[in-house]
């Protein structure tokens, strides 16, 4: 099996896509995952198409993150936001409360908003601590 098809797998799995739907909706041979067939140019780009939140340096180098977008900048996460995200999706999927998946993101987001919230907090500190520091040394040379 191909390392290009193991990532391929992976990402079903997160996504909760059977290899049989992945297959189908591609037009590839319902073997395609499964045999771990090498994936050219003209297959990676019709998965990129289909999935665009997948990371194609991911998907052919296992370099970066699975998803795009998803490099660990917490500055880009508005709590609002995701707020209203999930309120519209609980009120048009209440299924997703099932969702072991979903369980996991929401609480991958708090941490993250909870790491965004820290990393402000030791940086306002840090920008007192060197006010603070730039006063003693500025009373000191007079």
């Amino acid at each position: 099996m191909t390392n290009a098809s193991i990532r391929i797998q992976e990402y079903l799995k997160l996504k909760g896509v059977s290899n049989y739907k992945f297959c189908k909706d591609l037009g590839f041979s319902s073997s395609f995952v499964r045999n771990g067939t090498h994936i050219g140019s003209d297959k990676a780009s019709k998965i990129l198409n289909h999935y665009p939140d997948l990371n194609p340096e991911w998907l052919i180098t296992g370099k970066g993150d699975m998803l795009r977008g998803t490099s660990g900048d917490i500055d880009s996460l508005d709590p609002k936001k995701i707020k209203k995200v999930v309120g519209f999706l609980l009120d048009n999927q209440p299924d997703l409360l099932k969702s072991e998946l979903f369980i996991d993101f929401l609480k991958d987001c708090n941490r993250e908003i909870e790491l965004k919230k820290i990393v402000e907090d030791t940086e306002s500190k840090i920008k007192q601590a060197k006010e603070t520091l730039l006063k003693k040394i500025n009373k000191f040379q007079e």
